[in-house]
């Protein structure tokens, strides 16, 4: 198993074999899409220095309000300009929409804090569904004035039909984010 990082397939890019999957731990009597996450040691480190490869901040704490703006950037689905990266904005909608809107089909989301609620406007892009695993990021400007990249969450499943109006649902990375600081300090010795 290999890991892809840059812009599309063709350009700037670098492929780095995966070390090890490390998968969040699960109980047998949780919603199908709890926990759904896992981080992936490299067998090498990713050069930084590279066009379009930047490391991205872990945000500890549930902190981006609801109403506010991020950007999903990732691969759609086959067949919907797969070769380049597609970047959408959307926002973040209270998760109570999610809940109502997924269990009118039975579908239970597990613990709320677990998850994002994303909504995506306009026509054109509630059209075609991103890969599992797509970032949810956000630029906030931190306390030294510099901007930097949050990654607030990773696509976890929506509708992708079109005009339907229902929300994304993403993993929510600071809900994690204690488990995450715990295993890079295990697997790589970093604090």
């Amino acid at each position: 198993m290999e890991t892809m990082f840059g812009e599309s397939i063709s350009t700037y890019t670098q492929t780095i074999p995966v070390e090890k999957f490390i998968r969040y731990p699960t109980s047998a009597n949780q919603s199908r899409y709890a926990n759904d996450l896992a981080l992936i040691k490299l067998s090498r480190p990713a050069d930084l220095s590279s066009v379009n490869v930047r490391p991205i901040c872990i945000p500890t704490e549930a902190d981006y309000p609801i109403g506010n703006p991020a950007t999903v950037s990732g691969w759609k689905r086959a067949g919907d300009a797969a070769s380049v990266v597609q970047r959408e904005s959307v926002h973040l909608v209270d998760n109570g929409l999610c809940e109502q809107q997924y269990g009118r089909i039975r579908v239970e989301l597990g613990v709320r804090e677990s998850f994002l609620c994303v909504e995506r406007r306009g026509q054109a892009t509630n059209c075609g569904s991103f890969l599992s695993g797509t970032p949810l990021q956000s630029v906030r400007t931190d306390y030294d004035g510099i901007n930097r990249y949050y990654l607030r969450g990773l696509y976890a499943f929506g509708l992708s039909r079109c005009n339907l109006n229902f929300t994304d649902v993403y993993v929510n990375v600071s809900y994690y984010g204690r488990w995450i600081k715990e295993v890079v300090e295990l697997e790589i010795g970093v604090e």
